[in-house]
Formats: structure tokens, C-alpha cells, sequence
């Protein structure tokens, strides 16, 4: 039968095969293209030197015979069929079908890291893991998805956090309150509480100031250099990237004074002990690393750039330090909030994005050695802890405001 708006078509050409599209009988439907060009032809075999015509990336033809062959060469394509009617609708209406599935969770970014959707679904989309039902939304753009789970029920395994319940939390002593000399806690939605300082009267979590829309939760460091506190999944790794992609870490927050003295790190590392120093350290344009896996977002104000946010990664102890640093992005001054995410995919690939544009991939474009850019940043293969962590730098407390605070793997 005829296509409907509602019931679009989309699905992705493999550039090594053709597939048959057909037209239902006395009508037509449109074709339109994304990523790559598509050849088309009434044989039963099409090339790019063999064709009946093509429709170029971002075009869209008009067919009303009763079948084409259409293949893509050599690239994956993203293919949409609409009847007319949809194909004249205003733009946001033509691609939202919104709606995409596959057999596993989506990425998010451009379509150069891979990102799913990328170019042909907006705002609002929607994309449903096949094999256990998660349900995500992108909060991003057509030409960059930002894929977060609408739901932590089903196909998710992990934690958001935006404080609902922290004062009646601290009452019940399960968050280390300032003054508290605890050494790990949780968070109302199960987030872990942890880092070394904690233990001291000066460093905890507290109620912020709340904001429009918005619980608040203020983590403050303790006074002493190279201690602080983290937000991150349990002791015991839930996450592997071969069997749990794509793995996130996602978090809202401000600095409450001056950027100085302090140091912020977003990602994933292999190893997190309750009492854990902070795991990477910052001085001119070098990063150095304790853990032997580590990849993430990271700004330390012993860089010369003290607000530079860097791209840094250690993968399997190949490096101990990765240097000649320079920053992806700044930190914003006091007071205003930004957003940061961390995602790793299958391969143990990496990329970092700020209020939901993609930064690019970690290691990022500079660092030398073995962290040069285009490597993989961590394992496929090995377990990792998703973590924020608030570090001092001097003999003063440093605090941040966090509005939200998540992190997520497909559950198998």
C-alpha cells in the first residue's frame, strides 16, 4: 500500500550491496539521499559507471515505475522513501519519522566519529535498542545527535542523578555531609561518593543553591593538595566496552569561586578505590597518569592553561605522561554552568563533548607518543568505572555546584 507521513521509510545502504525498492501500483515515492551518492537502475545490477541516474547526498528523485534497484558506492548511506506528500511537508516534519532502531545503543556526534542518525534525524528523535528495548533521545542536533536514554527502567544499566531526596540523604548519613569523616558514600539515585579527603571535617556533599528548574548539590574538596572527592559508579567495574557500549559519563555543574587551584576530570578509568587521589595530575602541558587505563575530559590548574579543558587518555600503561598538551575547549568562569560527556564505544574509541557539541576524539589532536590522535584511548576488552572528580590544588577548600550527574552502558 501507499506510504504515509507517519509511515516513512528509512534504512542505511551498505556501499557493497544493492537493494530493491518498489513503488506501489498507480502511484510513486520519493527517494532522498544522506552521507553518499546513490545510483539507481531497472537491472538487476548497478554501478556508478552503470546506472539509470544517481541521486546526489542531500537530493532526492522521484520514481514511478514499479521497482528500482538503488545501491551506494563503497560508503554507507542513509536512504529515506517518502510518498510526495511527506517529501513537501516543512523539513522538521520530513525526517521525523524520527524514529531509529538498530541492534545496539546509538553514538553520539558527527557523522566523522560515527554518530548515529547523524545528518538525517532532528532534535527529539527517538532510536530503540533492539535487543533489550532502551529507548533514547537525542538532545542534540540533526548534523550532531546527543543520544541519552529516556528511561532508566529497561536495556540501561546505570544512574542519574539530580538530587531528588539529597537533604533527607544526608540526614540518613548515606552522602558524606561536610563535617562527616566517612569514606565513601551514595548518592539518593545510587551514585558513589568517594575520594581521598574526603575522610576530612572540611569536604563533602551539601545542598547548593538551588536554581530554576533545578535541584542543586554543592561537592566541596578538602584543603590539601592532590586530595578530593568523586561521583562515580561502584568499586567493582560494571563496564567493558566490547560488551557494554556505548559507556557514558554526563555531568552539569559550575565551579562556586575563581577557576584556580582546583583540577576537574570526566571520563572513565580502570580502577577506583574508595580512597582514590585523583588520577591524573597537570603541570605546564603534561598530564601524568596513576591508573594504567584512563580517558577523558580533564582541566587542571597547574596547566598553563588553567581553564583549558584537555582530551587525555592512557591505554594499557603504554605512557606515563602525555605532553605538549593543549586545550579542546575552556572551562567557563564561576557561576556558569556547563555540560560535559565522555562516551567509549565498542573498540574502546573515545569521544568528549561540551553543552552537547562535539569536542572530538580523545586523545585529541595533540599529545605525543603513543597518545598521538586517531589511537584507540582505552581497551576493548577491560572493565572501567565512570567518575567526576573534584580536586584541590592548595591549602583552600574548592567547591562546585552539580546540577545532574549520570552514567550509563547498554545492559545486556
Amino acid at each position: 500500500m501507499p506510504l504515509t507521513r507517519e509511515a516513512q521509510t528509512h534504512f542505511v545502504q551498505d556501499g557493497s550491496k544493492a537493494s530493491l525498492v518498489a513503488c506501489p501500483a498507480n502511484g510513486s515515492i520519493t527517494i532522498y539521499s544522506t552521507g553518499n551518492t546513490l545510483y539507481y537502475d531497472n537491472a538487476s545490477t548497478v554501478t556508478s559507471s552503470s546506472n539509470d541516474g544517481n541521486i546526489a547526498s542531500g537530493a532526492s528523485a522521484t520514481f514511478t515505475t514499479s521497482q528500482y534497484i538503488i545501491t551506494a558506492q563503497g560508503v554507507s548511506t542513509n536512504v529515506f522513501v517518502y510518498t510526495p506528500e511527506s517529501l513537501s511537508a516543512p523539513r522538521g516534519e520530513v525526517q521525523a519519522s524520527n524514529y531509529l532502531s538498530g541492534s545496539g545503543g546509538p553514538v553520539s556526534g558527527t557523522s566523522a566519529v560515527g554518530g548515529t542518525g547523524a545528518g538525517s534525524v532532528g532534535a527529539g528523535a527517538l532510536y530503540v535498542n533492539e535487543a533489550n528495548g532502551a529507548t533514547y533521545v537525542n538532545e542534540g542536533t540533526t548534523a550532531s545527535p546527543y543520544w541519552t536514554p529516556a528511561s532508566f527502567e529497561s536495556g540501561v544499566l546505570g544512574v542519574y542523578e539530580d538530587w531528588r531526596g539529597l537533604p533527607s540523604a544526608i540526614l540518613g548519613g548515606n552522602v558524606p555531609a561536610i563535617t562527616d569523616t566517612g569514606t565513601v558514600g551514595w548518592t539518593p539515585a545510587g551514585a558513589r561518593v568517594g575520594g581521598l579527603g574526603l575522610a576530612e571535617a572540611d569536604s563533602g556533599v551539601a545542598q547548593g543553591t538551588n536554581v530554576e528548574g533545578s535541584q542543586v548539590a554543592r561537592v566541596t574538596a578538602t584543603d590539601e593538595d592532590a586530595k578530593g572527592v568523586f561521583l562515580g559508579g561502584p568499586s567493582v567495574a560494571q563496564f567493558q566496552p566490547d560488551t557494554n557500549s556505548p559507556l557514558v559519563v554526563d555531568v552539569e555543574l559550575t565551579a562556586v569561586s575563581a577557576i584556580t587551584t582546583r583540577s576537574l576530570f570526566v571520563g572513565f578509568i580502570g580502577v577506583l578505590a574508595d580512597n582514590a587521589a585523583p588520577q591524573v595530575v597537570g603541570s605546564t602541558t603534561t598530564a601524568t597518569f596513576t591508573p594504567d587505563n584512563i580517558a577523558g575530559i580533564f582541566q587542571d590548574t597547574g596547566f598553563t592553561d588553567a581553564d583549558g579543558l584537555m582530551l587525555v587518555s592512557e591505554k594499557a600503561n603504554t605512557a606515563g605522561t602525555q605532553v605538549s598538551l593543549t586545550a579542546a575547549a575552556a572551562f567557563p568562569a564561576a557561576a556558569t554552568y556547563t555540560r560535559l560527556r565522555v562516551e567509549v564505544q565498542a573498540d574502546g574509541s573515545v569521544t568528549a563533548f561540551k553543552d552537547k557539541v562535539l569536542l572530538g576524539e580523545i586523545p585529541g589532536a595533540t599529545g605525543a607518543g603513543t597518545h598521538a590522535a586517531g589511537t584507540v584511548a582505552l581497551p576493548a576488552d577491560e572493565e572501567l568505572i565512570p567518575a567526576v572528580f573534584l580536586g584541590s590544588k592548595t591549602t583552600a577548600t574548592s567547591s562546585w555546584d552539580v546540577k545532574r550527574f549520570g552514567y550509563w552502558g547498554t545492559r545486556p
